[in-house]
């Protein structure tokens, strides 16, 4: 017997009954895992194929409980690998793993007004999917067991309406196994995912990961991010081939996004998989359609990791610059269409090489040259416009606003209250959108609730500039209106003033909700706002 997670349905569709087993209890562990997860279903499968192996590595999977793996689960872990063959122990897991982020094989009951219990993982199964993350970890090194454990992260931190993340626990899991795993793909993957995380429980546990990881290696953690890119199988920037049989395979980057098609032995294009190599080469094809989608993944993350670079005032010298960023297979083919300072020079590539707005070659000292991202602030007036005007008659699409970014230089009217902005109040936002944006963009926001409480404004330490901005906002309506999330939270918010303050300047906090509330405003210091934003 089996336990019930939340409510049964019954054969005839009508529910049945609801379970009143404990969480953790169950009268037997015959079945191992709970069924109706399609992960567990199939785990389940593999035991009544390969019989006791599987069986005991499954019940070793549930003694997951801590926050990482010891020494003698490693060690039991490891020998069950070796009684299965590390082949057979990294199939099944990649198998597992792969439908950790399927819908439910059975789906539950929900009650009308509760949450969705069928986008929750089964409470009884998530020690063994933590421990599947673990033994992810012991077996050898490959991208594809990388890829798998960067998915279960996302997956495990989707979000599901009035609960929050699916499954921070097995999140969590998924970047300790990252952390332990030997070979640049882990280590990418941990950069990748240290972009798109917004969970502060794992993207602490990702900083701690990466810290450690670059600490190993004698580098700082924003020279190893930059190395840990791998190519994803391209031999040129934006572009690579392979030979399969008498067809080729064309992967390239178009925009910001991986295209493969295939060439055949006529030399015609075709978009389709060739039928002689689907049959002959199906490993590699498959592994080619995962390099598009991890390519994908990657230009997003790197992407936003550029964006970020505005605020770091993040250098490099002339030559890594160019192995790191300009030449690289992957990240070149979006460091080609943005525009760079060497020395105080602005360039960008024209298809051959790096060359002023005017076309010139850039001569570069023997020395070096400090190379830098060009942001508008501060540029004049005429060369923003030219370099606009270039992108546009060579239909180049930057990977983010460069040339045509937002600036808000200072009004007379801020330069005379020297404190404070208004220009961003008065908008009416979404809090959790607001929230997810700016957890993305590297704010910090709390999530208001309609109480008798203060909270501080949204926050994000720009520690290269000696500042703390603030993005003061306030939750509006209430219980009578309807206007409150299942948890009580403000469903929207209004926003206000934008301040700065020196980096350690006390902090500030204001009401939960009431807009005439006093901003309880402590030892202010305003800087100017010509800052980059």
């Amino acid at each position: 017997m089996f336990k019930r997670a939340w409510w049964e349905v019954g054969h005839d569709g009508e529910t049945a009954k609801r379970a009143e087993l404990p969480r953790r209890g169950r009268l037997s562990d015959d079945p191992v895992l709970n069924p109706g997860e399609a992960w567990a279903d199939r785990a389940m499968a593999d035991a009544a194929e390969l019989g006791d192996p599987v069986r005991r590595l499954l019940m070793h999977l549930k003694q997951a409980t801590a926050a990482k793996p010891s020494a003698a689960w490693n060690t039991t872990a490891a020998a069950l690998i070796d009684e299965l063959g590390a082949e057979t122990a990294r199939r099944l897991v990649l198998d597992w793993l792969d439908h950790t982020g399927s819908p439910r094989t059975h789906p539950l009951y929900v009650d009308p007004g509760d949450h969705d219990h069928n986008a929750l993982f089964d409470p009884y199964n998530t020690d063994a999917l933590r421990g599947l993350a673990w033994l992810a970890a012991l077996l050898p090194p490959s991208q594809d067991i990388a890829r798998a454990l960067g998915a279960l992260v996302e997956t495990a931190l989707r979000k599901v309406r009035g609960v929050g993340p699916r499954a921070p626990k097995v999140a969590n899991a998924g970047v300790t196994a990252l952390s332990l795993a030997d070979g640049d793909a882990a280590l990418a993957e941990l950069a990748r995912l240290s972009t798109r995380v917004t969970y502060k429980g794992t993207l602490k546990q990702l900083g701690a990961a990466l810290d450690a990881k670059a600490e190993a290696l004698g580098l700082t953690r924003e020279d190893m991010a930059e190395l840990a890119v791998p190519s994803y199988g391209l031999t040129e920037v934006g572009r690579g081939e392979r030979r399969l049989g008498d067809s080729t395979a064309v992967l390239e980057v178009h925009g910001g996004r991986a295209v493969l098609t295939w060439r055949t032995a006529a030399g015609k294009t075709v978009k389709s998989v060739p039928a002689a190599v689907r049959r002959d080469f199906p490993d590699e094809v498959k592994e080619l359609r995962a390099a598009v989608k991890d390519i994908d993944r990657m230009l997003t993350a790197v992407s936003e990791r550029l964006d970020r670079l505005f605020l770091s005032r993040r250098g490099w010298e002339f030559r890594s610059w160019r192995a790191c960023f300009l030449d690289h297979p992957l990240v070149g083919a979006l460091a080609r269409r943005l525009i760079w300072l060497v020395g105080d020079t602005p360039v960008a590539f024209d298809g051959t090489d790096i060359r002023t707005i005017d076309g010139e070659a850039v001569h570069v000292p023997e020395a070096g040259a400090r190379v830098e991202l060009w942001h508008p602030v501060g540029r004049p007036e005429h060369e923003i416009a030219a370099w606009r005007d270039r992108l546009e008659r060579l239909g180049v699409t930057q990977p983010f606003k460069q040339a045509h970014r937002e600036v808000y230089p200072l009004t007379d009217a801020e330069r005379t209250t020297g404190t404070y902005s208004n220009r961003f109040a008065g908008h009416i936002l979404g809090q959790y959108q607001f929230n997810a944006l700016a957890a993305v963009r590297g704010w910090t926001a709390k999530l208001r609730l309609c109480v008798d409480d203060t909270y501080p404004p949204a926050v994000r330490e720009l520690p290269e500039w000696g500042l703390r901005a603030e993005y003061w906002i306030e939750g509006i309506g209430g219980r009578e209106d309807g206007d409150l999330t299942d948890s009580g939270a403000y469903a929207r918010i209004t926003t206000d003033q934008v301040r700065f303050h020196r980096i350690g300047a006390p902090a500030n906090w204001a009401h939960a909700g009431a807009a005439a509330a006093a901003h309880l405003l402590l030892g202010v210091t305003c800087c100017s706002a010509s800052a980059r934003s």
